[in-house]
């Protein structure tokens, strides 16, 4: 299905009109605390227009993808304020709203809201007498999916690095022991949480809850911190997705083994990963040490893909992977 559209940025106000303007599309996102771009001031301040009678966008039919980051505390601020805004001047929504939350991909969620778009779009342009912006001749954009002989652009499989040994004798550091004066990511500052409350109502669209940690533990040297110092707090896995996933790579056995880490021959040993420690258990690391919900790089789908047995899931692997290496081609691997 093809479609002949116009595309405008919002203060380009001189080159379109929205008293004239049948079927809309709006992409925009928010800044501050859920105030409008810059480029979106001007359209605002029309908008909000105390002399605009309520059918003024009644002739309109629109649909709005807004951006956002979960980050910040008005998600999605300014796209909600636009969508409420047109629909109080008569303004008709043809599709429902999507919502795009940076903090976890947009790719993805861009996808999923524009398969749903394209029938819904072809369907009100021919209601509003548009038929002539639509060309049924070409067909329907499908996501595209893998076939067995695509030629696919692939980065290099990464080098095993190290080796791994299972040893009952091996012994454990206390996990809450301190190694060092200086707490980074590989080496952090363990404390008891001793109170948490919310900062937030309950019905706000972000919560903020206001989390008590004890630093009463005696060190060596005092805790140092100054203005503008940030804290990450590494938080535990869920134990059902660490069990699932244990099991799904069949190391139910060993998961409470202590096991050593080794660089193969040639590999420097600081090259390993510094924030898993020499000796561990396969329990413990996936438990405290992995971000289990973060999006998986480049070099672990590609060893995924090198280590199963399923063609399907291989090919399908494959596939993501070239993808993602040519649409970020510099991103570290």
């Amino acid at each position: 299905m093809g479609i002949s559209s116009r595309v405008f940025s919002i203060d380009q106000n001189e080159q379109y009109n929205l008293s004239t303007e049948r079927v809309v599309l709006f992409i925009v996102s928010s800044t501050g605390e859920g105030d409008p771009p810059d480029s979106c001031l001007k359209f605002q301040r029309n908008l909000r227009s105390k002399t605009l009678p309520p059918h003024h966008f009644s002739h309109l039919h629109y649909t709005l993808l807004g951006l956002g980051d979960t980050n910040y505390q008005t998600y999605q601020g300014y796209p909600k304020k636009l969508d409420a805004r047109l629909s109080e001047l008569g303004a008709k929504k043809f599709y429902p709203r999507g919502e795009v939350d940076e903090a976890i991909g947009i790719e993805e969620q861009i996808e999923k809201w524009v398969q749903g778009l394209w029938p819904s779009l072809k369907e009100i342009l021919k209601k509003v007498d548009f038929p002539s912006a639509v060309d049924d001749s070409m067909p329907e954009p499908k996501p595209p999916s893998p076939k067995p002989d695509l030629k696919l652009a692939l980065p290099k499989s990464p080098p095993c690095r190290c080796s791994i040994t299972f040893d009952p004798k091996i012994q454990l550091l206390e996990n809450l022991q301190v190694r060092e004066q200086h707490f980074r990511k590989d080496n952090p500052f363990y404390s008891k949480l001793i109170g948490a409350r919310w900062l937030t109502h309950s019905e706000a669209v972000k919560g903020v809850i206001e989390l008590e940690l004890d630093l009463s533990t005696n060190l060596k040297n005092e805790l140092v911190f100054k203005v503008g110092d940030s804290i990450g707090i590494p938080c535990p896995n869920n134990p059902i997705e660490v069990e699932k996933i244990i099991t799904r790579l069949n190391l139910t056995s060993v998961q409470d083994i202590p096991f050593r880490l080794e660089p193969k021959k040639d590999i420097p040993r600081d090259t390993l990963p510094s924030w898993i420690p020499s000796a561990s258990t396969i329990k413990f690391v996936f438990s405290n040490l992995l971000d289990l919900s973060s999006p998986p790089q480049k070099a672990f789908l590609r060893v995924l893909a090198d280590n199963t047995s399923n063609s399907e899931e291989k090919q399908k692997l494959l596939y993501l992977l070239s993808l993602i290496h040519i649409s970020e081609p510099t991103r570290p691997y």
